[in-house]
């Protein structure tokens, strides 16, 4: 069994991406219902620094996991 748990959890790396994923959602409909500002969605992304933030750091969490773990 110990030989098994990490094969296992080399496959199961890209779930990591999960959280700034969900918290990137949040944040957007925060935007959105809060702030009235759903009419133009780039301008929602641009404009607003944490999710800016957590759009790449997502991008890099992919990018390393597939990259550097995934080998």
């Amino acid at each position: 069994m110990p030989e098994f748990l990490p094969t296992f959890f080399q496959r199961k790396w890209l779930m990591i991406t999960i959280i700034p994923v969900v918290y990137g959602i949040m944040r957007y409909l925060q935007d959105i219902y809060e702030k009235q500002e759903g009419e133009s969605p780039e301008k929602v992304l641009l404009s607003d620094t944490p999710l800016l933030v957590t759009v790449f750091l997502w991008l890099i969490l992919v990018i390393g996991i597939i990259y550097f773990i995934g080998e």
